[in-house]
């Protein structure tokens, strides 16, 4: 399965067990190779999450 393929499946079923909103952008498709190529769909989760809650909050995060 594609990485992007794979995250998107591991979202959607996120979604729905945590009975969030849908999410704001289709970020499978954001993450750049590099990135892709470094970190797992399921630990790119948290940064999708991350994002989503910079995305909704309208403020800026503050990187760890």
């Amino acid at each position: 399965m594609l990485w992007e393929d794979c995250l998107r499946t591991l979202l959607d079923r996120a979604v729905r067990r945590l009975r969030v909103e849908k999410l704001s952008f289709p970020y499978e498709r954001g993450f750049s190779a590099e990135y892709r190529s470094l970190v797992s769909p399921r630990l790119a989760m948290r940064d999708v999450f991350r994002l989503e809650a910079v995305a909704r909050s309208g403020r800026y995060a503050q990187i760890q």
